[in-house]
């Protein structure tokens, strides 16, 4: 099945995915056109889908599929819809006109597949990304994970692969532009490219409290440096991250 994707094996280290995408074997039926989905607890299951895609209702699970949208947002929450689950999904983009990958809040994205966007992933609150890879996005200098105030973020074993094109922005940028950040976990994942890899930066609408970035492991493809923590008053949890070639800690 295109789109499923199997990192190299990592050996005893933590970062980094399993097998994501849609599994091997899944035959896929053709939904064509832009879908918005308005049942709570309404479940999709192995569709090609060939538009973008919005989320209105509670509890939809969106599983086993591929979303190939070229608009603004591959996948959008619209409040106030809470438990959204992306399971074993491919969002991809294939032209330049694919914008961000996923959009909100209140959610779980599980062995998803993110390629062929600018932007992979815009969060706010109460989002959890785990076991998912983001690869091969378009030229863009704003972050393939962005956030600019929320609470309760939860990214872990993940790979995201900024990649060590020029021009591109971090592999994730953490924020306070809209409001603050708390609440924030970023555990066992393999993160590369941009500037910096990561940046976290306090600005003036609101206070960074209740970071923590454990056992990450870093790619060499940075221009500034692998992690950026700029302005933040409160107390970080920062500790066992090191790069990938050599297991030397990161700075």
């Amino acid at each position: 099945m295109q789109g499923f994707c199997a990192p190299p094996d990592a050996g005893t280290r933590d970062a980094g995915p399993p097998q994501v995408g849609v599994p091997p074997g899944t035959v896929l039926n053709p939904l064509q056109g832009d879908q918005s989905f308005v049942t709570d607890g309404q479940v999709i299951e192995a569709k090609d889908i060939t538009g973008c895609v919005t989320i209105a209702a509670s509890n939809i699970t969106v599983r086993k599929s591929r979303i190939t949208c070229n608009g603004f947002y591959g996948i959008t929450i619209r409040p106030p819809a809470t438990g959204t689950r992306v399971e074993d999904v491919e969002l991809r983009g294939t032209t330049a006109d694919a914008f961000v990958a996923f959009e909100g809040a209140e959610a779980t994205l599980s062995r998803v597949d993110i390629h062929g966007f600018k932007r992979a992933l815009d969060l706010s609150s109460n989002v959890t990304v785990e076991a998912s890879s983001i690869h091969d996005l378009l030229g863009d200098g704003a972050a393939a994970v962005g956030c600019a105030g929320g609470t309760g973020l939860h990214l872990r074993n993940n790979r995201i692969d900024r990649g060590p094109a020029s021009g591109v922005g971090p592999a994730l940028r953490f924020q306070t532009d809209n409001g603050p950040l708390s609440d924030v976990w970023l555990e066992a994942n393999f993160l590369n490219g941009g500037p910096y890899t990561l940046e976290v930066v306090e600005r003036a609408n609101g206070a960074v409290t209740g970071l923590h970035v454990l056992r990450n492991r870093f790619g060499r493809d940075f221009v500034d440096g692998p992690l950026h923590l700029g302005g933040i008053a409160a107390a970080v949890d920062v500790s066992g991250n090191v790069f990938d070639d050599t297991g030397e800690a990161v700075p």
